[in-house]
């Protein structure tokens, strides 16, 4: 089993889920995509608008209209919820609606894409 993996796929609140149900570290390993949108911010270092410097961004941004149904990457346990999550939506800080899916491993953010089947 693989510890420490957590996904959090929101517009502006924080999921967990708890990866303990896999069978083996290879499966823990596998999302499904949480929304049918295109990347339209990639991880890593991205220049920020807001605050005109590059800044680090810890998942992928889709895009999709305000709305949206959002869905689960994979089984799981949620171990933290702020709001209940659900939609594609906009936080304030962003041009457009847009679903925000990050990964954590032990505790560190890593690329969704090498995650997604």
């Amino acid at each position: 089993m693989l510890a420490g993996l957590a996904v959090v796929a929101s517009p502006s609140h924080t999921f967990a889920a708890d990866c303990q149900m896999a069978v083996s570290a290879q499966e823990a390993l596998v999302f499904s995509r949480p929304a049918a949108g295109s990347v339209i911010k990639e991880f890593g270092d991205q220049y920020d608008e807001m605050s005109k410097s590059k800044k680090f961004h810890g998942g992928v941004d889709l895009d999709g209209p305000e709305g949206e149904q959002v869905y689960a990457a994979r089984s799981g346990k949620v171990i933290e919820a702020g709001r209940q999550i659900g939609k594609i939506g906009a936080t304030g800080r962003t041009p457009g609606s847009r679903l925000h899916f990050e990964v954590l491993r032990d505790g560190k953010p890593v690329n969704p894409l090498d995650f997604i089947q």
